[in-house]
């Protein structure tokens, strides 16, 4: 009723609200489900169950990551764990740039990881920029580490053509919106209650591991993976994956339906 209502009065951004959530819903509608089929055929919902690892390559043939972290405790430890993980991974190089440390991938694909020292969260962050604007490249991964509450920073700065985004803090799933109305096609994960280092790490190092072999990233296969290293421990069934998330699913497809709205008119 409320679709209707709004489809007689040509408010489009209401519209594609309840056009969407239509479309969502169609596949496993008993009543009315002609209406909802119709509804569905004039919606396109985003693929979100896979990345194709081209995706996540610069025309260089690199992949970029920027990780975040900041100067609290759980940044500061988590920065800790971060270099600890990758330093004790063969296939990686490692090299200290003051205020900020950068890891290559040193056999496959090339993935280069810029991460800012948690006591340098400005100017870590500021002279990674500066690097990357000298060599005209942007990050296509994003990942965020320690407390909640810087989130937004981070979230708030990312790149519109940013693929992948890991926010590792508690509670990020609930500041996704702020990153997908800037990255509409972005595949995110996030926890709904605590994030901890013990699932972070393993995760992100899996997922780099995969882009470094040069293997699309199928988010179920990969999730089955991450649980078979971390289900034991109770906080990793509150992330949420990319093809679990229908709150980004939503999202990306009411962005994509409004931008297309506006070249239209």
């Amino acid at each position: 009723s409320e679709f209707e209502r709004l489809e007689k009065s040509k408010k489009a951004a209401g519209l594609i609200i309840y056009g969407l959530l239509a479309t969502m819903l169609h596949n496993d509608q008993v009543q009315d489900k002609k209406w909802f089929d119709r509804i569905a055929s004039g919606f396109q919902m985003p693929v979100i169950d896979q990345v194709l690892v081209e995706d996540l390559f610069n025309a260089n043939r690199e992949c970029i990551q920027q990780h975040f972290f900041y100067n609290d405790e759980d940044g500061r430890s988590s920065f800790q764990n971060f270099l600890y993980s990758f330093k004790s991974t063969p296939n990686w190089s490692f090299e200290d740039k003051n205020t900020f440390v950068k890891f290559q991938s040193t056999s496959g694909s090339k993935v280069i990881i810029y991460a800012n020292k948690p006591e340098f969260e400005v100017n870590g962050v500021q002279d990674i920029q500066t690097e990357m604007t000298e060599k005209s490249i942007s990050p296509k991964v994003i990942v965020h580490r320690g407390h909640s509450f810087h989130t937004e920073k981070t979230l708030s700065i990312i790149p519109g053509d940013t693929k992948v985004i890991i926010v590792g803090s508690c509670s990020g799933y609930y500041k996704l919106p702020i990153a997908l109305e800037r990255a509409p096609a972005s595949h995110a994960i996030a926890t709904r209650q605590i994030g901890t280092m013990r699932v972070n790490d393993p995760l992100i190092k899996g997922f780099c591991e995969k882009v470094r072999q040069g293997k699309n990233i199928i988010w179920s296969d990969f999730w089955s993976e991450v649980e078979s290293s971390c289900g034991r421990n109770s906080m990793f069934y509150d992330y949420i994956p990319p093809h679990k998330n229908l709150g980004s699913l939503f999202l990306q497809a009411y962005f994509e339906s409004i931008d297309n709205a506006k070249l239209q008119q």
